[in-house]
C-alpha cells in the first residue's frame, strides 16, 4: 500500500484530561496523541518521548507503551485503523495491560511502501494547521452526523500527511544544522559570511539561525565564535604562538576582536588564560 491508497477508519476521536496510570499497556488499534496541556514522558520499548504542549505522537497498533509519571495531561486522542477491514467493530477498543494483550486480535497498520514511518512510533511538532484539522476532526466526530466516518477518515488522512511533512522537514533541518557544524569545523579560520551558510543548506540565513537556536541553543554567530575560542584555547596551551598569530589562525582577523571575544567568553584575556592554565599544570 502507498500513502495515497490509505483510507483510515477512525474509531474514537475526543478531547480528554486524564491523570494516566504508569503501568505499560498495548493498543489493538493505532493511536494518535496531541498534547494540548501538560507535560509527561511516554516510554516505549524503543525510546522515551517527551510530551509537552504542541507535540503529536503516533503509536502503531501493538506498540507497548507507558506514561512515565502520573501527571495530568489534556490530549486530543484518535484511535484508528489503517483501513476499513474491521469497521464492523465500530466501538472503541480499550487498551490492554501489556501482559494480557492478545497479538492475534491486533489491527496492524498495512505496510506503507513510500512512508514506512507508520511501522514505528514517531513524534513531531506539526504546523498549526495540522492541529486545527485534528481539532475539527474531534469536534465533528462527536456530532455523530451522517457520513461521520467518511469525513473523519478524510480529515485524519490530512492530519497524517501534515505530520509526515513536518517529520520530513524536521529531518532536513537536522541535516542542515549538521552540515553547518561541519562547515564551521572546516572553515573557522576564514571569514564566513551568512550567505555561505545559506548557499550550503538552501535555507535563508534568518531561518537557518532559528534552526541553530532550536537544535544547539546557540545562534550561528555564537557557535562560530565559541568554536574559534575553543581552538584559541588549545593553541594558547599547546604552542608558543603570539596572541596576534592565534587571532589570525582562528579567524578573528585581528588582536582587538580576538581579545574582546575571548575575555567576554572565558573571563580573562588570552595572555591571562595562558598564564593561569600553565601555572595550574605546574602545581
Amino acid at each position: 500500500m502507498k500513502f495515497v491508497e490509505m483510507n483510515p477508519y477512525v474509531r474514537m476521536a475526543e478531547e480528554l484530561t486524564l491523570t494516566p496510570d504508569t503501568a505499560p499497556v498495548c493498543g489493538y488499534d493505532s493511536r494518535l496523541f496531541y498534547v494540548e496541556k501538560g507535560k509527561n514522558r511516554l516510554v516505549t520499548d524503543a525510546e522515551e518521548i517527551p510530551l509537552s504542549e504542541g507535540r503529536f505522537v503516533y503509536l502503531p497498533a501493538g506498540c507497548r507503551y507507558a506514561f512515565a509519571e502520573s501527571r495530568s495531561l489534556t490530549l486530543l486522542l484518535i484511535a484508528f485503523d489503517g483501513d476499513w477491514r474491521y469497521a464492523e467493530q465500530s466501538d472503541p477498543i480499550p487498551v490492554a495491560a501489556a501482559e494480557d494483550w492478545d497479538a492475534s486480535a491486533c489491527h496492524r497498520m498495512p505496510d506503507c511502501e513510500d512512508y514506512p514511518d507508520f511501522g514505528a512510533t514517531f513524534s513531531v511538532r506539526a504546523e498549526e494547521a495540522v492541529r486545527e484539522e485534528l481539532a475539527a476532526l474531534v469536534r465533528e466526530f462527536g456530532e455523530k452526523k451522517r457520513l461521520r466516518a467518511e469525513q473523519a477518515s478524510a480529515r485524519l488522512k490530512l492530519v497524517l500527511a501534515g505530520m509526515l511533512r513536518s517529520r520530513l522537514i524536521g529531518s532536513r533541518a537536522e541535516e542542515a544544522v549538521a552540515n553547518v557544524l561541519g562547515y564551521i569545523r572546516e572553515h573557522y579560520r576564514e571569514e564566513i559570511p551568512n550567505r555561505a551558510f545559506g548557499a550550503l543548506t538552501g535555507y535563508h540565513p534568518y531561518y537557518l539561525n532559528k534552526l541553530m537556536l532550536e537544535e544547539t541553543g546557540q545562534s550561528l554567530h555564537q557557535h562560530l565564535v565559541s568554536y574559534r575560542i575553543a581552538e584559541a584555547e588549545r593553541l594558547l596551551l599547546a604552542t608558543d604562538m603570539t596572541a596576534s598569530a592565534i587571532a589570525e589562525a582562528t579567524g578573528f582577523g585581528g588582536l582587538p576582536a580576538f581579545s574582546a571575544s575571548f575575555k567576554k567568553q572565558v573571563g580573562v584575556s588570552p595572555a591571562g588564560y595562558r598564564q593561569r592554565e600553565r601555572t595550574r599544570r605546574m602545581l
